[in-house]
C-alpha cells in the first residue's frame, strides 16, 4: 500500500474544518494521504470556507444523500490505495490514527475500524466503553458461533477500506441503506472469507452530543435497517438490551455521573421505541 484518501462528511460542519485540517495534517504516515469532503449542501458556509481553504470537495444535495450511496460512490472514485471514512464529529487526537489504521490491511484483513470514546460524559461514553474495548480484535467466520452478530459489528465513523476489494466485491451492492452501512460490508466481507479487524491500538474521540429526540431517530434508523435486512436476524445478541442497560448503568454509578443518571431511563426508552418503530414502518411498508 502506497496510498490513503481520508474521506470526511460534512453537514452543518463548517465549524469542525479547522480542527479536521490542523489534525490531518498532523498525521504521522509514511503512506501518501490526502483528504476529500462530502458536503450536504445546507447553507451554512462550508463551501465558501473549502473553496477560501483551496480543499478538495464535492457537494451532494440534501435530498441525495444516502448513508451507504453516498460513501459507496466516494470509495469506488478514489484513485487511493484505501479509503479512510471519518464522520466531522470524530477527532484524530491522536498522530498515528490513520497510520495505526492503514497497518491493519493485508491479504486477509480487508476492513478495520479505530476505537472510539466519547470524553464529553454523555451515555454515549458509556455505550463506547462497552462496544469498544482496549483490546484489539481481528473477527472471521469461526467466531460467529460464539459473537453472534457482534461479529458484524463495525463503525465507519472511523474506518479504512481496501478500496480494490471495496470495487471487488459490489461495495454496498448500490443499496440505500439508512444506516449500518459499516455492519452490512463487515458481513460481507468476513462471510467472503476474508476478516475485520477492530483497532485499539489507538482512539478517536467521538465528540457528538444526542438530544433524546437525535437518540430516538437514531435508534428509529437502526430500527429500519434491520428491517430491511433481515438476514442479520439469523445471529443472536452477546446481550440482550436489559443486560446492556444494566452494564451501562453501573458503569454511570462507577463514575458517579449524575447527570448521566438522570438521563439514564429516558434515553433507554428513546432508545426502545425509537427501534421498534422503525423496524414496524418497514414492516407496514412491505404489506
Amino acid at each position: 500500500m502506497e496510498s490513503i484518501e481520508v474521506i470526511v462528511l460534512l453537514y452543518n460542519g463548517k465549524k469542525h474544518i479547522p480542527e479536521i485540517e490542523k489534525e490531518f495534517h498532523n498525521q504521522k504516515t509514511d503512506l501518501k494521504k490526502s483528504l476529500h469532503y462530502i458536503v450536504t449542501a445546507t447553507g451554512d458556509g462550508t463551501e465558501e470556507e473549502l473553496t477560501k481553504l483551496k480543499a478538495n470537495f464535492s457537494v451532494v444535495k440534501k435530498e441525495d444523500f444516502s448513508h451507504s450511496l453516498t460513501r459507496e460512490k466516494a470509495i469506488l472514485e478514489s484513485k487511493a490505495d484505501a479509503v479512510v471514512l471519518l464522520t466531522q464529529d470524530c477527532r484524530l487526537v491522536c498522530d498515528d490514527a490513520l497510520d495505526k489504521l492503514a497497518r491493519c490491511l493485508n491479504e486477509d484483513v480487508k476492513y478495520a475500524y479505530l476505537r472510539q470514546v466519547n470524553s464529553n460524559k454523555t451515555l454515549e461514553r458509556y455505550s463506547r466503553m462497552i462496544n469498544y474495548p482496549k483490546t484489539s480484535l481481528i473477527k472471521d467466520q469461526t467466531m460467529i458461533p460464539t459473537l453472534g452478530l457482534n461479529t458484524f459489528f463495525a463503525s465507519d465513523a472511523c474506518a479504512i477500506v481496501d478500496r480494490a476489494y471495496f470495487q471487488k466485491v459490489n461495495g454496498f451492492d448500490h443499496l440505500d441503506l439508512p444506516t449500518n452501512e459499516d455492519m452490512y460490508y463487515a458481513r460481507k466481507v468476513i462471510l467472503a472469507g476474508k476478516k475485520v479487524e477492530y483497532c485499539a491500538d489507538t482512539y478517536v474521540d467521538h465528540t457528538h452530543k444526542f438530544t433524546l429526540k437525535q437518540t430516538k431517530q437514531r435508534y428509529y434508523l437502526f430500527g429500519q435497517f434491520f428491517g430491511l435486512c433481515p438476514e442479520f436476524n439469523q445471529y443472536h445478541a452477546t446481550d440482550s438490551g436489559l443486560k446492556l442497560a444494566f452494564r451501562i448503568l453501573g458503569l454511570i454509578l462507577k463514575e458517579f455521573n449524575i447527570k448521566a443518571l438522570f438521563m439514564f431511563i429516558p434515553n433507554m426508552l428513546a432508545r426502545f421505541f425509537g427501534k421498534r418503530k422503525g423496524q414496524k414502518s418497514v414492516c407496514s411498508s412491505k404489506k
